[in-house]
Order: structure tokens, then C-alpha cells, then sequence
């Protein structure tokens, strides 16, 4: 009894190690891909195309438990590109990847600037 007691607990340990590996490898792999270019340009890329305007921000981060990822100094132009539309000074997005949902968004110091035309259109009418 004592033999297995001992099997199952060395295969327990190993699988602890395993998993505690496999999670700092990902933290390392994330804080590598995260701080490319072209991983900010892609996410750029995508608010542009998404919402037709010029988008900005500074930084990203990420945390792994719980996993979120978070933008700073954030952007997005008016349809004419003159001013800001929108300015954050962070946003906290919250995921859970098991429902493949977001579960948090966080805006710190939102400034939204909504801007009415002459024939009675907002300028955010355009963002589909």
C-alpha cells in the first residue's frame, strides 16, 4: 500500500511540475509576442477596421490569472480626424477563455466627445 501511495503521489508531483512549467513558458512566450510591433499594429489595425476611425494607444500588458489584457493612453479619432472621439487613460479587458467570453471591461478616465451635424447625424452614426 505504501508503494503505491508513494506511485501516485510521485505522478502528482510530476504532473504539478508539468503544469507549473507549462505556465511560466506561456507567461514568458505571452510578455515576448505581446511586446512586438506587430502585435500592436495588428490590434490597431483591427479597432481601425472595426469602427472606420484612427486609433492610438502606448502600452499593453497582460496578466494570466486571471486572464486579461490591458491598454494605456488609448485613442480614437473623430470621423474628420481632428480631435478625439474617445481617450481612455487605461482599459481593462477580463476574458474567460473556457467560455471564450468577456467577463470585465474596466474604462479609467473615459473623455468621449460626441459631436452633432447640421442635419441632426451624431458623428458616431458611422461606427458599425
Amino acid at each position: 500500500m505504501k508503494k503505491f501511495l508513494k506511485l501516485i503521489l510521485g505522478i502528482l508531483f510530476i504532473l504539478f511540475f508539468l503544469l507549473l512549467a507549462s505556465v511560466i513558458a506561456l507567461h514568458f512566450y505571452m510578455k515576448a509576442y505581446i511586446k512586438k510591433p506587430e502585435f500592436s499594429k495588428r490590434i490597431i489595425s483591427e479597432i481601425e477596421k472595426s469602427t472606420h476611425r484612427k486609433a492610438t494607444f502606448k502600452g499593453l500588458d497582460y496578466s494570466i490569472f486571471p486572464l486579461s489584457f490591458l491598454l494605456e493612453d488609448i485613442s480614437l479619432k473623430n470621423c474628420e480626424n481632428t480631435g478625439d472621439f474617445i481617450a481612455l487613460k487605461k482599459l481593462d479587458i477580463r476574458v474567460n477563455p473556457l467560455k471564450g467570453e468577456v467577463t470585465r471591461i474596466v474604462l479609467d478616465s473615459p473623455t468621449i466627445n460626441v459631436t452633432k451635424f447640421k442635419d441632426g447625424a451624431f458623428d458616431f452614426a458611422d461606427i458599425t
